[in-house]
């Protein structure tokens, strides 16, 4: 209460007008603690022990919307009004993060969780952590190492789920796509995402290296049967790659 004083400019006859640079920055020092959004983050990695994932391209985390918090807060500064508010936030449609831990120690080391997929692109490997404990692992390839078709790393979501999918597009070096696959599983906004790759000989070791997708995480068609049945929509996607 004291700190939003502060904010007000009064007039002689009690009136008072809110000032809205220091309702702004007051947003923005919320936004630099609490945003998650495609910030790098330090995790605990299966064979490399604790790394550093970059924010690439993925989509799972919090983004306050700035302008919106601070017209909320403003409108309720000048109503009077004493409440609690949730954030607003840019990407909450697509964030299933509830922190539940002391809020003065939220970071953005802290929003992954005990449940996740784990995708080391080095060692073209995959494993399911429920809870802590590991319960599932495959082989994959992913997407040929050029500028056009290389897989991203960053955190990504599970965010949606097609049973026999039709795949189609094309990359900006024309190469084209266009197959049905029978578990699709989407974890990003570019169009990567996890799905059976019948035509692959194999999975895993250095095959992405010729035979690479176009972006996409090939596993097999057991293995995208896995992911689709077992794996809860809106669980972070840990891609990196380690060299």
């Amino acid at each position: 209460g004291s700190r939003f004083l502060d904010w007000l400019d009064f007039e002689e006859d009690g009136s008072y007008t809110v000032d809205e640079d220091k309702v702004i920055n007051y947003v923005a020092e919320l936004a630099a603690k609490y945003n998650t959004y495609r910030t790098d983050r330090k995790f605990k990695s299966t064979n490399r022990g604790e790394i550093t994932v970059e924010a690439g391209e993925g989509i799972y985390g919090w983004w306050i919307d700035d302008d919106g918090m601070a017209r909320l807060v403003t409108d309720m500064i000048e109503a009077g009004v004493s409440d609690e508010e949730d954030a607003l936030f840019y990407h909450d449609p697509y964030s299933s993060f509830v922190y539940e831990g002391d809020p003065d120690s939220w970071t953005a080391e802290s929003d992954i969780g005990s449940t996740y997929l784990e995708l080391d692109l080095t060692a073209q490997h995959m494993w399911y952590y429920e809870k802590g404990k590991m319960v599932w692992e495959t082989d994959v390839v992913s997407g040929k190492p050029t500028a056009t078709r290389n897989t991203p790393g960053g955190v990504y979501k599970l965010w949606y789920k097609e049973r026999n999918a039709r795949l189609k597009d094309s990359n900006a070096d024309g190469s084209k796509w266009d197959t049905i696959v029978a578990y699709w599983n989407n974890i990003s906004m570019n169009g990567i995402g996890i799905h059976d790759a019948t035509w692959q000989p194999y999975f895993g070791g250095d095959l992405y290296k010729w035979n690479g997708s176009h972006g996409c995480i090939n596993v097999s068609l057991d293995a995208a049967k896995y992911v689709y049945e077992n794996v809860p929509m809106n669980t972070p996607v840990v891609a990196y790659w380690s060299d």
